[in-house]
């Protein structure tokens, strides 16, 4: 039943797209690719940007929260909520215009990042920021969170692509937010709607804690935190669009954005210089730099010694040497592929006279390249395999400190983890500082998740002494916002929370993300109220553990532990819903006290799942509904 009818029937005689409230769906779209689970009131598929303003003034109306989805790919949990979620990934994916020559396209919010990729392709030109999820994550989503890549090195993170954007205020009202004159800006702030308190409010905000602001905003090439007053005050002329990139949904609804693309590079080399101790490689970064890369990345022994021993990579673990603790993979764009290889092998001399680099291996064909992406693509699944009841947690996994101070830095979150007797493993784009340091911790353990929030306080403080930032792309959400208080300083963080009221008076736009955030602890899907309901089979399924929710289709990454974008596709009405996927609920667990399997859950996954089509009849009987 739904849990508000009048608002479930209110929005079906009112919108175009699809709506759901139905105990299955509000089930599925509990949970996105992060720690967190919590059940909606009901989800919105609109069709277009009209079905998205009737669905936020009718929310609006029931005292209902909005939160706005895209690919469901957020690891802190920017897109769970008790709210209304609109979903723009099944239907508000158009391309609506290209400019090659000027170089930029407009979008709706729900593409998908590679989606949009392929079909500009044949101009030469590509949408730059390239997360690890660039085949499912959607543009609007990348936005809100202001995501960055491998190559932000070269290209910066999403905010430095976006133009401007239209977008939906809290009262439904739409509006462009571009580059404004000072001229402009002042008539904006003449109106005497929303828009111009929101524009009014701004100014005051940033003009007053100009200082405070430049003493607390870190100075690093990856910051994804809190909401960007200093990008704004280094502008001379104001654009809110930058405002809005990485406010994660909590001051406005994106449903169309005007972002620049890039050449596609002409040429690629990479070396991959492999190191018997993983500090060695972090030193060797700094001075890798001047050489101008296109990307530093690490990857250490634990993500390697996996692939080598997974029956699908380790055919493409032709780069590896040895058991090194760490490889560089350093790649170089140029003009020729002569010109990239001549990099290669100048830095490679270098590397290994210098840098305490065992050896260095070279990948300088298409082939070889394609073998070392696909490796480090791999990354997540791989270690969500990790055997054990502990498995590498994201919570820490996004900070970022100047390159200079990264060894140190890495040195102390290693020595703090170790001080609980518990492991780390990580993987990094060391060419902007930035780890994603994985704690090896057991949630069912009520132990463990105290440990979760000791080490993430006892790492804020290392991330202050270092002059870094809690989250470098993945963003606030449920896991980090909690900690923006202490981050940012009192003054900041009012400052913060006034611009939210200005932005969205009565708080419904996504809420609980940045400010006004519960503890980390609050609403874990997997934590130490799990109980497994036993029901006698013939196997364990202990492989459900390593089910990372990260979506991978296994036609592009067989590694991957489950492949939803097949089943979820194959539905049409429930795109790219993040987990619960088959892999994780093969058994009728219960996973919050609160959020149980309805009874369709189980016909809707045996519909789904593809398998069924190969014989529906091999189905167990404990796998049907009641």
């Amino acid at each position: 039943m739904s849990p508000l009818p009048n608002l479930e029937s209110e929005l079906r005689r009112k919108i175009k797209g699809d709506i759901l409230f139905d105990d299955v769906a509000r089930y599925l779209y509990s949970t996105d690719a992060s720690l967190y689970q919590i059940q909606p009131v009901g989800v919105v598929i609109p069709r277009d940007k009209d079905d998205v303003i009737q669905a936020m003034r009718t929310a609006a109306k029931y005292g209902v929260a909005i939160l706005p989805r895209g690919g469901g790919t957020s690891l802190a949990g920017q897109t769970v909520g008790h709210a209304l979620v609109i979903d723009c990934s099944k239907y508000m994916t158009a391309l609506l215009e290209v400019n090659a020559q000027e170089r930029w396209v407009r979008v709706e919010p729900g593409i998908v990042r590679d989606e949009l990729n392929r079909k500009i392709k044949a101009t030469g030109l590509h949408f730059t920021p390239d997360v690890a999820t660039s085949s499912r994550a959607a543009v609007g989503g990348m936005i809100a969170n202001n995501s960055a890549g491998t190559h932000s090195i070269v290209y910066g993170k999403t905010v430095d692509q976006v133009i401007s954007l239209r977008a939906l205020l809290a009262d439904g009202e739409e509006v462009e937010f571009r580059e404004l004159t000072p001229e402009e800006y002042e008539n904006k702030c003449a109106q005497k709607n929303l828009e111009g308190k929101i524009y009014r409010e701004t100014r005051r905000l940033v003009q007053q804690h100009a200082e405070e602001i430049r003493a607390r905003f870190p100075k690093v090439m990856r910051r994804a935190g809190g909401y960007s007053f200093d990008l704004l005050l280094a502008q001379k002329n104001w654009n809110l669009a930058h405002l809005i990139t990485g406010s994660e949904g909590t001051l406005a609804f994106i449903t169309e954005a005007k972002v620049r693309i890039e050449p596609l590079p002409k040429a690629t080399g990479i070396l991959l210089a492999h190191f018997h101790d993983i500090f060695d490689a972090l030193r060797a970064v700094a001075p890798i730099l001047p050489h101008r890369p296109a990307a530093v990345e690490l990857l250490d022994s634990p993500i390697l010694r996996m692939a080598q021993q997974n029956l699908e990579l380790r055919r493409h673990c032709t780069f590896v040497e040895g058991d090194p603790a760490a490889v560089l993979l350093i790649e170089f764009f140029d003009e020729t592929p002569e010109a990239a290889a001549e990099r290669v092998i100048r830095l490679d001399e270098e590397i290994r006279q210098k840098h305490h680099a065992y050896t260095c291996t070279r990948a300088l064909s298409a082939a070889e390249q394609a073998n070392v992406w696909y490796v480090r693509k791999a990354g997540l699944g791989l270690l969500m395999g990790m055997k054990g009841e502990r498995k590498p947690v994201e919570f820490i996994e996004d900070a970022a400190v100047p390159v200079a101070v990264m060894p140190q830095y890495l040195r102390e979150v290693a020595d703090l983890i170790g001080s609980f007797n518990r492991e780390m493993t990580m993987y990094a784009h060391v060419s902007v500082g930035l780890a994603h340091v994985r704690t090896m911790l057991n949630l069912r353990d009520a132990d463990d998740v105290k440990l979760m929030r000791r080490i993430s306080e006892g790492t804020l403080d290392l991330v202050l002494k270092y002059g870094g930032m809690m989250s470098g792309e993945h963003g606030d959400g449920l896991v980090r916002s909690y900690l923006n208080p202490k981050f940012f300083g009192p003054q900041l963080y009012q400052a913060f929370r006034e611009l939210k009221a200005a932005f969205d008076p009565q708080g419904i736009m996504n809420p609980g993300k940045i400010v006004d955030a519960q503890g980390m602890e609050e609403n874990l899907r997997i934590g130490p109220h799990y109980r497994t309901r036993h029901v006698h089979t013939h196997f364990q399924y202990r492989a459900r553990w390593k089910c990372a929710p990260a979506w991978v289709n296994a036609a592009n990454s067989p590694a991957a532990p489950c492949a939803p974008h097949t089943w979820q596709r194959a539905t049409k009405n429930i795109p790219r819903v993040a987990a619960p996927t088959p892999c994780a609920r093969r058994l009728p667990v219960r996973l919050r006290p609160n959020i149980s399997p309805p009874n369709g859950f189980m016909k809707f996954l045996i519909s789904a799942w593809p398998v069924r089509a190969a014989n529906p009849s091999a189905l167990p009987t404990w796998m049907l509904p009641n």
